[in-house]
């Protein structure tokens, strides 16, 4: 991950709301969005909490129904013409 999406999941994480601004890519101005990805239902929690990725990376965190488990990333190209 980039600095742009370090930032960006953290205060998704930390907030609870979305986290734009602009990042370059490959050399080309992006305007970034990232979603929060909430635990709605209660087979979110099921399957992410015995993934075994998840089991491996976080062993001691259990996700609870509204917590963020990750982020939705929506990048668009900036014209510079």
């Amino acid at each position: 991950k980039g600095e742009f999406e370090q930032t960006a999941m953290q205060e998704v994480v930390d907030t609870g709301e979305p986290y734009k601004g602009y990042q370059e890519i490959g050399g080309q101005t992006y305007y970034s969005a990232v979603y929060p990805d909430k635990a709605v239902a209660e087979a979110c929690i099921s399957c992410h909490n015995t993934h075994p990725v998840h089991q491996e990376r976080y062993p001691d965190k259990q996700f609870e129904m509204g917590d963020v488990m990750g982020g939705i990333i929506i990048n668009l190209p900036v014209d510079q013409t």
